[in-house]
């Protein structure tokens, strides 16, 4: 079968392979191919951040329809087992999370099969400092170094969290523009949405903030692996006390309780600033939010518009993950 493939020498395979495989970006339906000095990764689509020569090959196709096929005839055959096997996962470097506990026979074909190093049950979030509640099940323990987009993401997994379901949501913040402007992000972490915008939107300066100390050591981090620690300030602390006035260009509100702490962004805004905000919507009041955020706005002295707002994610039974962005007309 014929696919676009990255020709990568065979001295940087192994690496390149599991950062690709970790952007999922391989084709797991075709066989990996060795060409004289060079190994043919077969995939999706291109990366601009990597700078292998790409070309379409002829590839042989895997036995299996897919990934989990092979694991649970690999179980069956070497292990007689007809237990529990996870019908999907979230994976973060070579780090695996499930939602429920698996047989260490099944982490052994996992890890064979997927070549990961570890595995957790993920439980949810707790505190205002949004640490995960993880239980740590197999192998080794310890920091992940996720990539995506070009950016490396090193974190705990059981001390900060990262949200597999706001991945379009990093990557529009790649595709946005911040040339020159001073940016305030509210909410940090441990810069999901300050790395691709230190990295990639010419900013003057990123303020990040984020309540929980563990969050902002690793933002600290990984301003340093991406080579943005010049154009990042990190500060802990509760956002609505610990910012600088500002006034700023741009502030991101990656929380969904960013309507509570919009008053404290609003007061480190001017007239042009943009507030990208995330919130939680009712299906009952999604044809109206646009309107009552906007009142809301100027029952406190701002005078602002809504200028794209669109749906990220379902959350729950008829409510949804929201992004708005709103631009402050008159203060």
């Amino acid at each position: 079968m014929r696919s676009k493939a990255y020709l990568i020498p065979s001295s940087l395979a192994d690496q390149a392979i599991r950062d690709l495989m970790a952007s999922g970006r391989i084709r797991k339906d075709l066989k990996i191919r060795k060409i004289g000095d060079y190994v043919a990764v077969p995939i999706f689509d291109e990366d601009t951040s990597y700078n292998f020569e790409s070309k379409y090959l002829d590839f042989e196709s895997r036995k299996y329809a897919n990934v989990k096929d092979m694991i649970r005839d690999i179980l069956s055959r070497e292990y007689r087992y007809t237990g529990y096997i996870p019908e999907k996962w979230v994976r973060y470097g070579n780090s695996l999370f499930l939602t429920r506990p698996v047989g260490e026979c099944v982490f052994e074909v996992m890890k064979r099969v997927l070549g990961i190093d570890s595995i957790y049950v993920y439980h949810g979030i707790t505190s205002a400092e949004r640490i995960p509640v993880v239980e740590f099940l197999y192998r080794k323990r310890g920091e992940v170094l996720h990539i995506e987009n070009g950016i490396r993401y090193l974190f705990d997994p059981e001390k900060v969290m990262f949200s597999p379901g706001n991945t379009n949501e990093r990557t529009r913040m790649r595709l946005l523009k911040f040339q020159d402007e001073n940016v305030l992000d509210m909410f940090c972490g441990i810069g999901y949405f300050t790395l691709p915008i230190a990295k990639y939107g010419q900013p003057e300066k990123v303020y990040a903030c984020d309540i929980n100390p563990s969050a902002v050591h690793y933002l600290e981090e990984n301003a340093r692996i991406n080579r943005v620690e010049e154009k990042i300030i990190p500060i802990i602390g509760d956002s609505r006390v610990s910012c600088p006035k500002g006034p700023f260009d741009s502030i991101i509100m990656g929380n969904f309780k960013s309507l509570m702490f919009l008053p404290a962004a609003l007061k480190r805004s001017k007239e042009n600033t943009r507030i990208i905000l995330h919130h939680l919507v009712s299906q009952e009041n999604l044809s109206r939010y646009r309107y009552d955020i906007m009142h809301y706005t100027s029952t406190i002295g701002y005078l602002s518009s809504v200028e794209e707002s669109h749906i990220v994610k379902s959350y729950a039974p008829k409510m949804f993950h929201v992004s708005t962005t709103l631009r402050i007309l008159r203060i």
